[in-house]
């Protein structure tokens, strides 16, 4: 084999190994594409949730506290047995699921009579409680588990409230229904 033959061969690997080279870099170039597509839509995506929770939250609370002020409104005589607010229904730290109007012989506000149920708590939040108090008669929400998706998600429900209306202090978001 002649010297001119070896120097053709390595030319022509060198070559071959500079293709591959190429075809390498476009491929990490498309994988880099997609990481930032997948990334971009990653953002997206929790920006929707984000917006899904915050509405669940403020919609959930604007249900309660219709149906709660509804039975004072429809049964103004109605009476708790408490010192408080007497026509709404009773209760401290009670699962909104349980409440009763004292006005129509104690029923469950969420039996469905009228149509409408309690819905199930936002994903990654415990249910809704009621206190009726000397305070106030309000709701509260917590997350299951605080994380700042959570604390975020109630303080943007809380602004969609006056500040007289809504609060978020210790993980807890409550709405006043009133005073």
């Amino acid at each position: 084999m002649s010297i001119t033959k070896l120097h053709s061969n390595s030319k022509e690997l060198g070559e071959s190994g500079f293709g591959v080279v190429w075809i390498f870099g476009i491929i990490m170039l498309a994988g880099l594409v997609a990481a930032g597509i997948a990334l971009s839509n990653r953002g997206v995506t929790s920006s929707m949730s984000m917006t899904n929770c915050v509405t669940q939250l403020t919609a959930q609370a604007n249900l309660i506290r219709q149906k709660v002020s509804r039975c004072a409104l429809e049964y103004p005589a109605g009476n708790n047995g408490g010192a408080s607010h007497l026509p709404y229904p009773a209760g401290t730290a009670s699962a909104v699921s349980g409440l009763t109007c004292p006005g129509n012989n104690n029923a469950n506000l969420w039996t469905g009579a009228d149509g409408i149920f309690l819905p199930n708590a936002p994903t990654g939040f415990n249910s809704w409680t009621y206190t009726n108090d000397g305070t106030s008669v309000r709701i509260s929400i917590t997350p299951s588990t605080v994380t700042n998706f959570a604390t975020t998600c109630m303080n943007n429900a809380a602004a969609r409230f006056t500040a007289a209306e809504a609060s978020v202090a210790a993980n807890t978001l409550t709405i006043v229904v009133t005073n």
